[in-house]
């Protein structure tokens, strides 16, 4: 059976690639980030109508001191927002979003694995990621729509398993 990919094939298989990149720099640097956002939004929903246009992982806040220090010797091009607490790390068309966990306060019990060709990843549990769509959908600035849409499916979806 053929996997599921979002609508953007292509560029989510360049993602996954540049993902598991970054995930290889983390584990020299004994971080595991935990990812969350649209990648987990697909895995759990497996909606191949949607879009996954980055990548959004979760690290604590020292970690994201030495995620810059060692994207910076490799002359990886990035932008870290020390006041929002988040590094951007950009290849070509492609972008992993680097956030801290503690500032954004976002609960990371439970957490599972989930492998997508060679990329294995470590991804937050369905009932954290129902948690921050919710309050992304009342919260955000950008498409509160949009995310309480999402937050509606991941509910409807933990009601019927």
């Amino acid at each position: 059976m053929e996997p599921v990919y979002p609508r953007n094939k292509g560029e989510f298989k360049r993602l996954i690639a540049f993902c598991n990149e970054l995930i290889i720099i983390c584990k020299d640097l004994k971080i595991t980030p935990i990812a969350y956002g649209s990648l987990v939004y697909f895995i759990y929903t497996k909606n191949s109508n949607i879009r996954v246009n980055d990548i959004d992982l979760l690290v604590s806040e020292n970690a994201l001191k030495k995620i810059d220090k060692a994207l910076s010797k490799r002359k990886i091009k990035y932008k870290y927002s020390t006041k929002w607490h988040t590094i951007q790390i950009f290849r070509d068309d492609l972008k992993i979003e680097v956030d801290s966990y503690q500032f954004w306060s976002i609960n990371l019990s439970h957490p599972k694995y989930y492998k997508f060709s060679n990329c294995k990843l470590k991804i937050v549990s369905l009932k954290n990621l129902i948690a921050i769509y919710k309050w992304a959908s009342i919260n955000s600035k950008d498409n509160p729509k949009k995310y309480y849409k999402r937050y509606k499916a991941l509910k409807n979806l933990k009601q019927n398993n």
